[in-house]
């Protein structure tokens, strides 16, 4: 989450594509990196294209709207389950400030592990998401991949909630986030999709005039999905992925840059056995008018 907003009457847009293939059954319990074992009665790609948005109304407050299409193929013993459509819209605002308010000189003493810093920023965001996509009708109870990765929407209103710090150091900078999303309750089908809680901490490492190195360390807890009132097998768990990526400015002005990410997890830790991918590939284009 960006912790500079665009200016007022500016505006950012983005326009990102995420990819996963779920072949790796993991079991239930704490495993490691590339744990699991393939089975070709499973196998589920889902393809994500997602075009974002915001509108700064002053130098501070902005708002941020996201929508997006999906595409999900699975292979299940009992057939193929294909689906395409809208994903979930959501609409936030954000207040951002700043909360370290110096600024590095020339010939000032070193801050602390020797290093000069910069300006802190904090952004506070919260919001809704709205159901434009379609749910889909519980699957079988004993399957590895829950009914919430068979659906482009959760078919409920869904609270959202965000907070983000960044300190510049030096000539890059270091950031953590929180982002939250609230299920809204069951929906039409007697399904409700868990609460999710996504963490992140990483930096920025300037390689070039026009490449930064983006590494971040995530952590992902998702609760259990309910049917019925009850939890269903293969959701609910902990994640912790390493992400490595990079940045690329595309102009001089730096008001458009590329950047490429894949997130890796290297800790999972779920109630039952899941079908999991061994990666995501994630890339995405973002200008500033």
């Amino acid at each position: 989450m960006e912790t500079v907003g665009p200016e007022a009457g500016a505006v950012r847009l983005s326009l990102w594509t995420t990819y996963e293939m779920r072949t790796r059954l993991v079991p239930g319990g704490p495993r490691g990196p590339f744990s699991g074992r393939r089975d070709s009665d499973f196998e589920s790609t889902t393809r994500r294209h997602i075009l974002s948005g915001e509108y700064g109304l002053t130098e501070s407050i902005s708002i941020l709207g996201e929508m997006s299409y999906v595409f999900i193929d699975t292979d299940l013993p009992e057939g193929r389950f294909s689906t395409e459509g809208l994903g979930d819209t959501s609409l936030l605002g954000r207040f951002t400030f700043t909360a370290i308010p110096h600024e590095h000189v020339d010939g000032e003493e070193l801050g602390p592990f020797g290093l000069h810093f910069g300006p802190g920023r904090v952004a506070i965001a919260a919001g809704l998401s709205f159901p434009t996509g379609e749910p889909e009708r519980s699957a079988t109870s004993g399957e590895p991949i829950p009914n919430s990765a068979l659906q482009t929407g959760t078919g409920t209103f869904d609270p959202l909630v965000s907070a983000a710090f960044s300190q510049s150091v030096e000539t890059g900078s270091v950031f953590a986030g929180l982002s939250v999303r609230i299920p809204g309750g069951e929906n039409r089908f007697d399904y409700e999709t868990g609460a999710a809680f996504h963490s992140t901490l990483g930096g920025t490492i300037p390689a070039s005039d026009d490449v930064e190195i983006v590494p971040k360390l995530a952590y992902l807890y998702a609760r259990p999905d309910e049917f019925e009132g009850k939890s269903t097998f293969a959701s609910g768990g902990h994640v912790v992925s390493i992400v490595p990526g990079v940045r690329i400015a595309l102009d001089d002005g730096k008001k458009a840059h590329l950047e490429l990410a894949v997130d890796v997890p290297v800790y999972r830790d779920f109630r039952t056995e899941s079908l999991q991918p061994i990666a995501r590939f994630e890339a995405g284009i973002t200008f500033r008018f």
